[in-house]
């Protein structure tokens, strides 16, 4: 997908995230878009193309069921622990993960 600048400059645009933007800029997350096998691929640290549901999901799963810590989650999800912290945010936000 082509996107412009302010400038008028054409510059490719990740179409997955491009058509993926909710009303309020974040990207939406549909539950459907779920495949469980690749969720328990990525509980196991094997992630192979996971999709950002299928990411929360996983961490919802590793931080809800097994109490896992932020760092422990990031190193299975092969994430930083700033983004654990974002998909937290995000799992509260939408009453999946208790405070």
């Amino acid at each position: 997908m082509l996107a412009r600048n302010l400038k008028g400059q054409t510059r490719r645009r990740c179409t997955r995230c491009a058509n993926a933007r909710k009303a309020g800029g974040r990207r939406a997350t549909p539950r459907d878009d779920v495949d469980e096998v690749m969720v328990d691929r990525i509980m196991g640290g094997r992630d192979s193309g996971a999709n950002i549901a299928e990411r929360l999901e996983a961490a919802a799963r590793l931080l809800g069921l097994y109490r896992l810590s932020r760092s422990m989650v990031a190193e299975r999800l092969g994430v930083t622990t700033r983004t654990v912290d974002r998909y937290i945010a995000e799992l509260r936000a939408t009453d999946r993960l208790a405070a």
